[in-house]
């Protein structure tokens, strides 16, 4: 096994931001090569992928941040209240927060790792699937229900349903990642049809403009995105420099980072409203 100190002090190592310049800088009508078409299976093991997923501690704090948002909102005079919201605020705000870090190290890694999606989807079914017969059962439990912002059983499965439709359409395809897909999985489960379908409709609207823009940009929009994101995944999260990382082609770019932006922009904006 290589020694990893070695390979880090290895100064004819290529550095990312040499190789992502590097195939920015491939003219168009080059060969396909490594980094295009003819380019492998992803290069991080299962295995390994891990070392990019949110520790324990990283959701601890999440939810504890989720929670002190929320509570805050939930005391806050009806004046203070954002217009519009008839739900509570947890599961919004736990989504963001797991949407910002698939973002991160998609944009990094190209990679949504499996310890924040299963636990999102876990979470997201859970409580909405059981929540409202609980309610029933116990009415008690309805100043809960209401602080959590849970949904219906069943606009929670519409969202889902639609959103692994959209992902498993897209995967086929070959223009989502199986992280991808996940991602947005949990995105349907965690907030339920009518909170997902502005927000679907958002990111692949958003998608497309990146995507138009990278390949305008001859792929230097996803390099240099790719650049930022790593430099800060290595130096808060592996704490050491990352050998298993490639870089997107000219014609990709992250759709988890497409997600988040969307997630930001759909209280402001909702693109389906200039055609509907």
């Amino acid at each position: 096994m290589p020694d990893e100190t070695a390979r880090e002090n290895d100064p004819t190592e290529p550095t990312l931001e040499a190789v992502v310049e590097e195939e920015a800088a491939t003219p168009d009508d080059a060969p396909a090569t490594f980094l295009d078409e003819e380019r492998p299976e992803h290069p991080i093991k299962a295995s390994e992928a891990g070392v990019f997923g949110p520790t324990n501690f990283w959701w601890g704090l999440a939810v504890l941040t989720a929670a002190i948002a929320s509570t805050v909102i939930w005391f806050a005079p009806e004046s203070l209240a954002p217009a519009g919201q008839t739900r509570g605020w947890f599961l919004i705000f736990l989504t963001y927060l797991i949407a910002g870090y698939g973002a991160w190290t998609d944009a990094a890694a190209r990679i949504i790792p499996n310890r924040l999606n299963y636990p999102a989807l876990l979470i997201g079914l859970s409580l909405n699937l059981t929540f409202e017969p609980l309610v029933a059962l116990v009415p008690q439990l309805t100043p809960i229900a209401e602080w959590l912002g849970v949904t219906s059983p069943w606009n929670c499965f519409q969202g889902f349903a639609l959103c692994v439709g959209i992902g498993i359409f897209g995967f086929m395809s070959r223009g989502l990642g199986g992280g991808d897909v996940k991602m947005l999985a949990a995105l349907g489960a965690l907030l339920g049809f009518s909170y997902t379908w502005p927000i679907l409709a958002n990111t692949l609207f958003i998608a497309a403009v990146f995507g138009v823009c990278n390949l305008l940009m001859h792929g230097k929009l996803a390099a240099r995105l790719q650049i930022m994101a790593t430099a800060t995944l290595v130096a808060l999260v592996t704490k050491r420099k990352l050998h298993s990382i490639y870089p997107f082609a000219k014609t990709e770019m992250p759709f988890g980072l497409s997600i988040f932006i969307a997630m930001l922009l759909t209280p402001f904006f909702q693109v389906h409203t200039l055609f509907i």
